[in-house]
């Protein structure tokens, strides 16, 4: 709504763009796009593009993630150098108040993107959207670690058992609001 805030970080230049004419085309004034990618660590990456609106950085977070990509040949149109960031590290550099939700869809690298924010999820127990993208178990350790609870939202049964492709939800366990089994 209106008193709400949304950021969305994006690598792509050209998606970015979209972003914002999107925002400023819906009279959206409560948003704003960093041309950025979300990860575990800060610094700078090679972001491969495959057209559209796809793309994913050169760097693989978990044995999973590089098993299914080394498993598929994907034809990328061209690759550039994008900033790379953690949440964490972008939240105590900005002074920005950390987030009440957060949504992931990076395309299977939600593993470094959870690893990047571990103090925001402790410190202020955000609830979390991500879409899998054959990265269930390792997922699902890293919400663990930081003492979430978690399930996919399309299936019966705990996130290690989800779909390749399937939404997990997550909050920190025992919150009040929270009921994520």
């Amino acid at each position: 709504g209106p008193g709400g805030k949304v950021i969305a970080f994006e690598p792509s230049v050209l998606n970015a763009a979209y972003l914002e004419q999107n925002a400023a085309s819906n009279g959206l004034t409560n948003v704003t796009v960093i041309c950025a990618a979300v990860t575990d660590r800060d610094g700078w990456a090679t972001f491969l593009d495959r057209g559209s609106t796809e793309g994913r950085l050169d760097k693989d977070d978990c044995e999973a993630q590089a098993q299914r990509r080394a498993a598929r040949a994907v034809d990328y149109k061209r690759s550039f150098t994008v900033p790379v960031l953690t949440l964490d590290s972008w939240i105590a550099e900005t002074g920005e108040q950390p987030p009440n939700v957060l949504k992931i869809d990076v395309q299977g690298a939600e593993v470094g993107v959870l690893r990047g924010m571990t103090q925001t999820l402790r410190a202020a127990g955000p609830a979390v959207v991500l879409e899998l993208h054959g990265t269930r178990s390792e997922v699902a350790d890293e919400l663990d670690s930081v003492e979430y609870e978690h399930a996919a939202i399309q299936s019966a049964g705990p996130t290690r058992e989800a779909p390749w492709w399937a939404h997990v939800i997550a909050r920190p366990r025992g919150a009040r609001a929270s009921s994520v089994s």
